[in-house]
């Protein structure tokens, strides 16, 4: 794997739809509840965060294990390394907003109740 600062960035954003995808399907297997206080959207609204908080940690994780490890030069590793912080922050920032802009976007669906 090439050992330059966009490479962080491309696993920032892989890992970004992969888990905006996975709390879609998660969202949608939740099933609704009936009654007068139904959990669901609740549910719903926890896996989103715990996977938005899954995001950063998974950036940093794959991209330092898979990619850092093998940087030899300190120069190239201190490069990599600023880029990785801001990737994993980008990639929270991004779950976060297409998240929001989903949930508005369809708010009578089970996407609406993540905000």
């Amino acid at each position: 794997m090439p050992q330059t600062p966009s490479t962080a960035y491309v696993i920032g954003i892989i890992v970004f739809f992969v888990l905006l995808l996975v709390s879609i399907l998660i969202a949608n297997r939740i099933a609704y509840e009936s009654g007068v206080t139904p959990r669901d959207p609740a549910k719903r609204k926890l896996w989103f965060w715990v996977l938005a908080i899954l995001t950063p940690v998974l950036t940093f994780a794959l991209a330092y294990f898979c990619v850092a490890i093998d940087i030899k030069s300190a120069s190239k590793l201190t490069k990599f390394m600023n880029a990785l912080y801001i990737s994993s922050a980008l990639s929270f920032v991004l779950y976060v907003l297409s998240g929001f802009c989903l949930s508005k976007l369809f708010p009578r669906t089970k996407l609406g109740s993540w905000f």
